[in-house]
């Protein structure tokens, strides 16, 4: 199944040159994390080199790879005239290592293999300046267009919500609606690809990546900041995600319990008198009835067990109340 092609109205070619690309980028930090991905680092190079000469600075974090990946991450800097920093190593460590060194207005990940038109960082960034926002977001376009590419990511929130995202196109989302949608998507981050986001630096300055939760130290980061940062949604796809790792990665639930606990805190002291704290406990406990029957391994037919029927039912009752009620 195909993310909803709606989304995809408008499409920009990666760091092609158009109005406005080569101005106004003198703010942005570019931090280009490197870690085993030698394959991917030619290419990269090269989108690299292109925009090196339109923005304020670029960062090569690298953790030293078996495959040579920090050693072409060093050429690379010298190529683009960039700093290199190598670090041990820790994914969302490494990247908080870069932030400390970034030094302008707004920061872009761009994790290798990944695209970024010079027009979509560019109208990101006047979005950005418009309505003084913390974060900007937008649909990657997933590569390769592969049937196994797009099952891995056709449940991602930034697809399965993009109608109800697409009423604040190019504006700030309310904080309620963004508290929402993230509590209908777990532990997955609504926010989508780093590399389809532009942030404020300070932001993470404050508040760097937390290092505890392996692969999801950017959902928890999300789950930290939500409420109280202010976020703009960019309908037009101008970036691509590069699947390339198809392996299910393990969730512990107290990790979805923890980002649960840590969202519903923030939002009941800005939004008292809301539902939604309440709302997102029920839907938290039905997903916890129904991982306790499926168990480990789950039993042939499990889900024709009366008490599953229930708790789907139920669960399924919370979202729609979620999803549809209008509340504070």
């Amino acid at each position: 199944m195909k993310p909803d092609p709606s989304f995809s109205r408008e499409v920009d070619s990666p760091l092609s040159e158009g109005p406005g690309a080569s101005g106004g980028l003198a703010d942005i930090t570019v931090l280009i994390p490197v870690y085993e991905c030698a394959d991917r680092m030619d290419e990269h190079r090269k989108l690299m080199r292109k925009l090196a000469p339109l923005i304020g600075e670029m960062l090569w974090v690298a953790t030293r790879s078996i495959d040579g990946s920090h050693e072409l991450a060093r050429q690379a800097a010298k190529e683009t005239g960039g700093q290199y920093l190598e670090v041990p190593p820790g994914l969302y460590a490494a990247w908080n290592a870069g932030i400390t060194k970034a030094s302008r207005r707004y920061l872009y990940i761009s994790t290798v293999g990944e695209e970024i038109s010079v027009e979509g960082l560019s109208s990101m960034r006047s979005l950005m300046m418009q309505w003084e926002a913390d974060i900007c977001f937008s649909p990657p376009r997933i590569e390769p267009e592969s049937a196994p590419a797009l099952r891995a990511t056709r449940h991602w929130p930034i697809f399965r919500f993009e109608r109800n995202l697409r009423q604040y196109r190019n504006r700030v989302v309310p904080v309620p609606l963004l508290a929402r949608l993230q509590v209908l998507s777990g532990i997955s981050c609504l926010l989508g690809s780093c590399a389809s986001c532009i942030f404020r630096t300070a932001v993470f300055h404050r508040n760097p990546f937390p290092v505890d939760y392996g692969h999801y130290g950017d959902t928890v980061w999300w789950h930290q900041n939500l409420v109280s940062a202010k976020t703009i949604y960019h309908s037009n796809v101008i970036s691509s995600f590069h699947v390339h790792d198809f392996s299910q990665r393990t969730i512990r639930r107290q990790d979805l319990e923890q980002c649960l606990e840590i969202l519903i805190f923030d939002y009941q002291n800005r939004f008292p008198n809301s539902y939604l704290p309440v709302w997102a406990r029920q839907l938290q406990n039905s997903r916890d009835r129904l991982d306790n029957l499926r168990g480990a391994h789950p039993a042939r037919f499990w889900w024709l067990d009366p008490r599953a029927w229930f708790w789907r039912t139920r669960r399924s009752w919370i979202q729609l109340k979620i999803l549809n009620f209008r509340f504070c």
